[in-house]
């Protein structure tokens, strides 16, 4: 899918729907929209069931007068049950008011983010809030490397000429789940924000590895059987 260009989901549009598996490249599409708000600049799923979202999501966006929410992927009241893939260089972009997940927004419920790369995603807003240059969710998160990597490197937000190298937002006190199983490795280059009261939760099988290399605002806290790396803005 590739170039598509829609006020919501420039390849793939679901309301209320059941699908069994969303899979392929998803480059260069578009959602574009003056004056009201635009979803997903790939896919806008709402009220939908899906087992998995599977892909390389590689450069679309979003570009807004209003709001904008979800540069590849905006998942409304949904239910996922897991997504694998590539991310990168997807962007979200409003001219005065919210941005938010460069590459993904969330808030329905997500089974996990498994094995996947958010590299170089941003949200960006002129004047207005810029949040989750990679991800923005207030449903709790889980990101599992399960006998693999899972990454998270450049991506950030940018208010006018201020940029933050932030990749994830958590609002509503959602909870995120990193999770190292079977050798798996989690690298977190860039940072993590969240409202009040959000909390991070770091665990594994006793296999696993997760690198924390930036800083972490203001989360509650746990660690516990994974070994843990951290060294500030490697």
């Amino acid at each position: 899918y590739a170039k598509g260009r829609e006020p919501r989901g420039g390849a793939i549009v679901s309301y209320n729907g059941i699908i069994n598996n969303i899979k392929g490249n998803f480059i260069g599409n578009c959602s574009y929209a003056l004056g009201v708000d635009t979803y997903g600049g790939a896919m806008h799923i709402s009220g939908t069931a899906i087992d998995t979202i599977t892909g390389n999501f590689i450069g679309n966006y979003g570009y807004t007068s209003g709001s904008g929410y979800g540069g590849s992927l905006s998942l409304l009241s949904s239910n996922i049950k897991k997504i694998e893939g590539f991310f990168s260089g997807n962007r979200i972009i409003a001219d005065t008011s919210f941005s938010r997940g460069g590459a993904l927004y969330n808030t329905g419920t997500l089974g996990s983010i498994t094995n996947s790369t958010f590299l170089g995603n941003y949200a960006k807003s002129e004047s207005g809030t810029a949040q989750g240059g990679a991800i923005w969710t207030n449903k709790d998160l889980n990101i599992l490397a399960d006998n693999g990597v899972s990454v998270f490197k450049d991506n950030y937000t940018q208010v006018g000429e201020e940029k933050d190298d932030n990749a994830i937002y958590a609002d509503n006190a959602a909870t995120i789940n990193f999770q190292a199983l079977n050798k798996g490795r989690i690298d977190m280059y860039d940072n993590i924000r969240g409202s009040e009261a959000y909390s991070v939760n770091i665990t594994g099988d006793g296999t696993g590895t997760f690198g924390m290399y930036n800083d972490m605002y203001d989360a509650n806290l746990s660690v516990g059987n994974t070994t843990l790396n951290t060294v500030n803005n490697l």
